[in-house]
């Protein structure tokens, strides 16, 4: 009974997607008048700024609608997974309790 419990614990995990848990996804929207070819210059010049955070590996854009046609958007919609290095450490946070303005 206990091995058929175990069994069942772990039956499918190898079909579970690997999650990138800490990157980030970042969706932005531009005017929906805009053309494939006017929104281009803007999606770069966003590539380029992301991409000068030291945290950010690389930066992967889609300017458009998905491929799988899950959402009814046009050329206004640009889409930017930002894997993030795990190894740099993040921006220091201030919390109430150590803010130096209080003192």
């Amino acid at each position: 009974m206990a091995f058929a419990v175990l069994g069942v614990r772990a039956l499918g995990s190898n079909f579970w997607p690997h999650l990138e848990e800490g990157n980030l996804w970042i969706r932005a929207t531009l005017p929906p008048t805009i053309s494939l070819e006017e929104a281009t210059p803007y999606v770069n010049r966003m590539r380029q700024i992301i991409r000068g955070f030291p945290e950010v590996v690389t930066v992967i854009s889609q300017l458009g609608r998905p491929d799988d046609g899950t959402d009814a958007t046009g050329f206004f919609n640009a889409e930017f997974n930002l894997p993030l290095n795990r190894l740099i450490p993040g921006p220091k946070v201030w919390t109430r309790e150590a803010d130096p303005a209080d003192e």
